[in-house]
């Protein structure tokens, strides 16, 4: 069985912006330190709470490069980032982006309106560095290629038609 990310209570951040709407992410990453001082053990970006929807993907990465200078790799505090979006495509692009730009894991929020949500996860897992062999979707294995980072399923319930998505998860839950 894989270790947790992390113990503790987890923070997913809101994100910050100016009186222009712009954002800001040195006062998030700021305030992202602040919390992990106040014994905050991991930290979401750009996730729901987070005001993701509203963030472009270049705001995402320099989002998420700010709040890890913020929190250095060593520090034993995970940056995890939000990367569900619409489209399975969109989804890949932005956890590719998310490991790329040193975040521990990612937290991936099943797309709206989906009935079948595997090929999603699959496409977000193939992004995040496992190899999907074709005869056991859901036993990932790493690829040895590419830098592997975790990937959190979940799934809100208002989100998609059917609400039963429980073997799926039951599924992908063997998987790393």
């Amino acid at each position: 069985m894989a270790q947790p990310l992390f113990s503790g209570v987890g923070v997913a951040l809101v994100t910050l912006f100016g009186d222009d709407g712009c954002l800001d992410a040195d006062a998030t990453a700021a305030h992202a330190a602040r919390l992990v001082d106040l014994g905050v053990r991991a930290v979401v970006v750009a996730g729901t709470t987070g005001e993701a929807s509203t963030l472009s993907p270049d705001e995402r990465g320099e989002l998420l490069r700010a709040v890890r200078k913020a929190i250095p790799p060593g520090t034993g505090i995970p940056v995890i980032a939000g990367t569900g979006a619409p489209s399975a495509r969109q989804a890949a692009a932005l956890t590719r982006d998310a490991r790329d730009g040193g975040a521990d894991g990612v937290l991936v929020l099943s797309p709206p309106g989906s009935a079948d949500v595997l090929p999603y996860y699959e496409t977000v897992a193939g992004a995040a560095g496992y190899l999907l062999p074709n005869m056991l979707p859901n036993m990932l294995q790493p690829d040895s290629a590419m830098p592997m980072i975790p990937v959190r399923a979940t799934n809100a319930r208002r989100r998609t038609p059917d609400e039963n998505h429980e073997d799926t998860f039951f599924g992908m839950a063997d998987s790393p």
